[in-house]
């Protein structure tokens, strides 16, 4: 019955996918931090904000989005340089999903000037990043909504 269901949903609501979707272009609501008043979905986030914050570099999270067609992207942090000019976006990724490759492929391919001052920083990169700064791992939690 359950599978009927969900079956009858997708087909009845067929036409709200992609660009009819009104979440298109938006990031998801499962944020579960809130650091300087901006909701974040992962502590490796806010990490990594904090991380930025304590050496002066000018950020601003999920600045904005990239239009893939029937989906979009939406990177994490835009990092920039003393004079608020572009210098580089970066992705953070714990884990990764087909769902992210399929993305981040179709954001290479769209937005070539943008990719070429894209990284993707993973856990073991996070983790070179907080070797001597411990400390921040333990603050996070007060971050927690």
């Amino acid at each position: 019955r359950a599978k009927e269901i969900k079956k009858t949903m997708s087909e009845n609501h067929a036409d709200v996918k992609g660009k009819n979707s009104h979440t298109f272009g938006r990031s998801p609501t499962f944020y579960r931090y809130k650091y300087k008043d901006i909701l974040m979905k992962s502590s490796w986030e806010v990490i990594y904000a904090i991380y930025l914050d304590e050496n002066n570099i000018k950020w601003k999270y999920e600045e904005r989005y990239f239009n893939l067609g029937n989906c979009t992207y939406t990177p994490d942090f835009f990092v920039y340089d003393e004079n608020n000019n572009l210098k580089e976006i970066v992705e953070l990724k714990g884990y990764e999903n087909s769902s992210f490759t399929l993305k981040f492929n179709l954001y290479k391919q769209m937005f070539e000037n943008e990719f070429n001052i894209t990284k993707v920083l993973r856990a073991n990169d996070l983790e070179d990043i907080l070797k001597n700064k411990s400390y921040i791992r333990k603050i996070v939690k007060k971050y927690k909504i």
